[in-house]
């Protein structure tokens, strides 16, 4: 049996994105109030006063590996990177930030990286440091959603089409696969809403607008096995149980299902 245990109070309007600190002690919210807020994932208390600083609503949420900075993503506002600690502002905006609107935002592994998408195509990588941009892209449409392998040596990237992209980071920019490596996923019939790849890095999950999960080869961007089948509307957000068995997906709408990835 499942216990109710975070509800936070406090935001004066709907929560759009949240994350898990990597320890698992602390959740960050952000919402339409243009404010973030920080809670102890146990006793559901805020930590400290709400992180103000964005002129837009939060639309995107991430911590670094390490837990000890936070990377926040707004509408028509760019980026800023937040000390976890002292809920200051350490930078932001960027410069050469050129986004309109930020969809995604996520640390390498190695924290080394900081990428973002958004409503105007773009896929940048920064420096997470000196928060200077080191690779852009343009897609053809909104990036929807990000995720770096597990060695953070490549990026998967989903678009408003229904296309996803990959591409290594480890040249220092971005490129697409080569060597007979397909860089393109194709598959679904409808937007690509969401994406992540699996612990061991061998595998891409992408949840659909026509309410289908599809599995790659990373290596290839092939499918891998047959479509997941059993939502009824759009997948949101798809993640990967630690040990790599179990997927579990969301909908708009719908019910979660947890599936069996080996079989």
């Amino acid at each position: 049996m499942y216990t109710l245990r975070f509800r936070p109070f406090g935001h004066l309007f709907s929560i759009v994105t949240l994350a898990y600190s990597p320890n698992g002690q602390l959740i960050a919210t952000g919402t339409v109030d243009k404010k973030i807020r920080i809670w102890e994932a146990l006793t559901v208390g805020q930590v400290g006063d709400a992180l103000e600083g964005h002129a837009g609503y939060i639309q995107a949420l991430a911590f670094s590996p390490d837990g000890r900075r936070l990377v926040s993503g707004a509408l028509d506002d760019g980026l800023r990177v937040w000390d976890v600690d002292t809920h200051e502002i350490i930078a932001g905006p960027f410069e050469d930030d050129a986004h309109t609107w930020i969809r995604s935002v996520m640390y390498s592994p190695d924290g080394e990286l900081i990428a973002s998408g958004g409503n105007d195509g773009l896929l940048c990588l920064w420096n997470a440091y000196t928060h200077e941009r080191v690779a852009m892209i343009q897609h053809s449409g909104p990036v929807t959603s990000l995720s770096f392998s597990p060695n953070g040596e490549r990026i998967a990237s989903s678009k408003l089409n229904v296309t996803g992209s990959l591409y290594r980071t480890s040249e220092g920019d971005l490129r697409h696969f080569a060597h007979g490596s397909s860089s393109r996923l194709f598959g679904h019939f409808s937007t690509i809403v969401t994406l992540a790849y699996s612990p061991d890095g061998s595998l891409i999950t992408t949840g659909s607008a026509d309410s289908v999960i599809r599995i790659w080869d990373s290596r290839t961007g092939h499918q891998s096995g047959d479509a997941l089948i059993g939502h009824t509307s759009w997948i949101q957000v798809v993640a990967y149980s630690p040990d790599g068995g179990r997927l579990v997906s969301g909908a708009h709408n719908d019910r979660l299902r947890v599936w069996d990835t080996k079989t």
